[in-house]
């Protein structure tokens, strides 16, 4: 990609919008005529990307995951396992635009979400939450993350949904959070285990029925959205520090991983983006483009299908997927502090 100036706050240039709409990632073409053209599903070129999302390269491997292979017969693998587990390409998948509607998908989300909320909403997953010394521990972030997966691939009004949803409102500590920390000690929320869960009871709070939950969905949420303001987004409360080195890295995918981006999306889904205490957050993902325009990963929480070891995803994201995905993010997050700025 050529070297062009870095574009003002909010407008990504020309040059990176042609760039992130390359045919050869049709996913991510897609996801950029909607977010930073804000075409919508009745433009003549989203529909056409619409009917073939189930054949982009990336989602029909996630489709064909693990959970649905095997000779002489299905083998299932644990909805959690990294990062071939149906739970994992639930959120994938959910974060490429795919739905129950997306041809070629429903029999393959149904089944994965399936297996992931009967491993949540079963007896032994939830003896697992353990009260101790007044608080809840639990990483809640497996319930946060199938809960924002399903009402964006279209299954929010499964009944898994609903029970994942009553666990987070009853495990959320008085800081607003969550956390699976068993030390007694332990007091204040973690952020790994509190966007997930933000960003779940978000995304079922636009299909939650009845309406009489509403009121807790709301103030749960509130409180969890003031959590990361009152760090402003990923700053120690105690000294205005960055509270840990890892939480300014820029990597795709982030699974349970908490960081500037993350934390700066989930803010930006409640709405909250426009807020004195994330524009420090803000100037710091700015301050993250390179002089292109783009942002690139400094690392990965992955690796290769076909390595040993563990955290083996099932497709390979590739340098440039993963750097396509991290400036459409951030990109779509700096236009949306721009407008409210």
């Amino acid at each position: 990609m050529t070297a062009v100036a870095a574009p003002e706050v909010g407008r990504p240039s020309r040059a990176v919008i042609d760039w992130l709409a390359d045919p050869h990632y049709p996913a991510v073409r897609r996801l950029t005529f909607m977010r930073l053209h804000r075409r919508r599903s009745h433009d003549p070129e989203v529909r056409e990307l619409d009917e073939r999302l189930g054949d982009d390269p990336w989602v029909a491997r996630l489709l064909a995951g693990e959970w649905r292979t095997g000779t002489g017969g299905r083998v299932r693998v644990h909805a959690y396992k990294k990062w071939g587990g149906a739970h994992w390409r639930l959120v994938a998948l959910a974060e490429l635009g795919v739905t129950t509607a997306t041809h070629g998908a429903g029999d393959a989300l149904a089944e994965a979400f399936e297996q992931t909320a009967g491993w949540l909403t079963g007896p032994g997953h939830a003896r697992s939450a353990r009260p101790i010394d007044g608080r809840v521990r639990a990483c809640a972030s497996k319930e946060g993350n199938a809960i924002w997966a399903a009402c964006r691939i279209g299954l929010g009004r499964h009944p898994g949904v609903a029970s994942m949803v009553s666990h987070l409102l009853d495990w959320q500590w008085p800081d607003g959070g969550w956390n699976c920390d068993v030390r007694p000690a332990a007091r204040h929320s973690s952020f790994n285990e509190s966007w997930a869960p933000l960003r779940g009871l978000l995304a079922y709070r636009s299909v939650a029925s009845p309406r009489a939950a509403v009121s807790a969905l709301d103030h749960a949420i509130d409180r969890a959205a003031d959590f990361f303001l009152r760090h402003q987004v990923v700053e120690s409360e105690r000294t205005g520090a960055i509270a840990h080195p890892s939480l300014t890295l820029l990597r795709w995918p982030p699974y349970w991983h908490y960081g500037l981006l993350p934390g700066l999306r989930v803010l930006h889904e409640a709405g909250r983006l426009g807020e004195p205490a994330a524009a420090a957050a803000v100037t710091r993902l700015q301050a993250m483009r390179r002089a292109d325009g783009t942002w690139r990963p400094d690392g990965r929480w992955w690796r290769r299908p076909g390595t040993g070891g563990s955290n083996v995803e099932i497709l390979d994201w590739g340098a440039e997927g993963e750097a396509r995905m991290l400036t459409l993010l951030a990109a779509e997050v700096l236009a949306a502090a721009g407008e409210r700025g």
